[in-house]
């Protein structure tokens, strides 16, 4: 799999056929079953997961239809365990939701259940690592995830036309602010680790 720039998709070279991508079914699937529980969160971080999804689509343009649905799957559960489990310490949490709805749906790839858990939880761990990740989808997916919480989207090399559409289509609904109060609550009460999720 080749991981791109955003350059070339918005230059013509590469074409990613559905972009922006609005109605992902793995991820409605699971929204439906966590609603009650993000209650207020809910459509602040299903917005952030279709921007990272979409963001990551754009540096990873040549997917197959395995890699697409695990990335559904990853970007779904990749901050969850913030709400579902009330942890900052979310990793770990979230990985292990991701695993157990991969146990659960045993036909949604070609691949061995073993081989699904390992590509997503790798996703999911590694995107909040410091350092770029070895594997080029985690690497592409901490990208994009880093580019939508900081907001540096140009950066990345996103051109205006694609991030008005993007953020027309999934707005930010204060989601932001909502990352930054859990975090200040975090590091209050736990001032010996602030960031527990980073990784190196």
């Amino acid at each position: 799999m080749q991981c791109a720039s955003f350059n070339k998709i918005c230059t013509g070279e590469q074409t990613i056929d559905g972009y922006p991508f609005t109605h992902l079914p793995i991820v409605e699937r699971l929204f439906q079953n966590w609603q009650n529980t993000l209650g207020p969160a809910a459509e602040a971080y299903r917005n952030h997961v279709y921007r990272v999804f979409n963001l990551t689509r754009c540096l990873c343009p040549d997917l197959t239809d395995t890699e697409q649905r695990l990335l559904e799957v990853a970007a779904a559960c990749h901050d969850v365990g913030i709400w579902l489990d009330g942890s900052f310490d979310y990793l770990t949490p979230s990985a292990d939701r991701a695993s157990a709805w991969l146990s659960r749906h045993p036909d949604l790839t070609g691949l061995s259940l073993e081989e699904e858990q390992r590509q997503v939880r790798r996703i999911i761990h590694d995107h909040h690592k410091v350092r770029p990740s070895s594997d080029r989808l985690a690497n592409a997916f901490r990208k994009a995830d880093w580019a939508d919480v900081t907001g540096l989207y140009r950066l990345a090399g996103l051109p205006g036309v694609e991030l008005r559409e993007l953020l027309r289509q999934f707005p930010l609904l204060r989601f932001r602010r909502m990352l930054l109060g859990l975090a200040v609550a975090h590091a209050r009460r736990h001032p010996r680790s602030p960031l527990p999720m980073l990784r190196w």
